[in-house]
């Protein structure tokens, strides 16, 4: 596992090799929540810009957005409101067998916006605390 800090407040996870990490697996002692932190949430498109900002290109990265609950109805892990969206088009969808229950931050160069992805797939992901 790979940690950095890619601003104060913002820290970026990244999984040994090919593996990240599942959405749930932050929950483990040494990931977001042992840092006093919770999965990033994002509250405005100003917000949204500066993360990418802050994330190398080429990457795809869990966000603590879910639908898990409630299908359709979007909430952030951190109990802040969910006030603000950057979906991708068509998104988001819930394709696939079991569904797409979670959110993944996509930086790629034609895509810089967030998919809703099976809460079961390896990303890496970022962690977000108030200071």
């Amino acid at each position: 596992m790979t940690t950095e800090t890619v601003q104060d407040g913002y820290r970026l996870e990244h999984g040994g090799s090919s593996r990240g990490k599942t959405r749930e697996e932050h929950r483990e002692p040494r990931n977001c929540q042992s840092l006093y932190a919770n999965l990033v949430s994002v509250h405005s498109k100003p917000e949204h810009d500066f993360l990418l900002s802050l994330l190398p290109s080429s990457v795809t990265c869990w966000a603590g957005g879910h639908d898990g609950e409630q299908e359709g109805q979007w909430v952030w892990s951190d109990g802040t409101a969910y006030d603000s969206t950057n979906w991708c088009s068509a998104e988001p969808n819930n394709v696939g067998a079991g569904g797409e229950n979670c959110i993944e931050i996509i930086t790629l160069s034609s895509y810089r916006c967030w998919n809703d992805a099976p809460c079961s797939s390896s990303r890496s992901y970022v962690c977000a605390k108030n200071l």
